[in-house]
Order: C-alpha cells, then structure tokens, then sequence
C-alpha cells in the first residue's frame, strides 16, 4: 500500500507504475463508492499488487494481510500520524 497526500497524487502514481508494468490501482475521494470498493476489492484478492490511496483513506482500512505500507509524500506535520492501517 502507497498512501499520498492528494486524490490527484494517486491517479498519477498508479498510471506511473502500471506504465512500468505493476499492476496498480487508485483509492481516492474523487472516486465513487462503487469504484473504491471495486478497487478495494482488486487488491484484497490479488489482482493488483499496489494499492495508492490516500492518507485519510488510511484510517478507515482494514486489511489483514498487507506486504508494506509506504509514505509516498512527507508529512506536512511532522507531529501528525500519517497512516493508521488495522490489521486483525
């Protein structure tokens, strides 16, 4: 899991890594409900090895089995906690 800062930040980074061949999706609040579940879905059955989203998207999250999170952007506040993903 990649998380950005921006909805914008995520579209471009998933087509920057699908365009080197990984198989990327986006999660973003510009998309619709119906999208962020399909994409949600995409990467909890392994159809897609990356999932960028952003960090606010991070706090509602629940995937078990995740590999790596990675902070894409630099906190803003170095005192924020930037990514708070559950895990079971």
């Amino acid at each position: 899991m990649v998380f950005t800062r921006t909805c914008d930040a995520t579209l471009l980074l998933a087509t920057m890594l699908r365009n080197l061949g990984i198989r990327a999706t986006p999660i973003s609040g510009h998309m619709s409900q119906s999208k962020r579940l399909g994409a949600l879905n995409m990467f909890k059955a392994g159809e897609c090895n990356v999932l960028i989203c952003t960090d606010v998207a991070s706090r509602g999250l629940d995937i078990p089995l995740v590999d790596m999170d990675i902070n894409y952007d630099i906190p803003s506040n170095s005192k924020e906690k930037y990514f708070q993903v559950m895990r079971s």
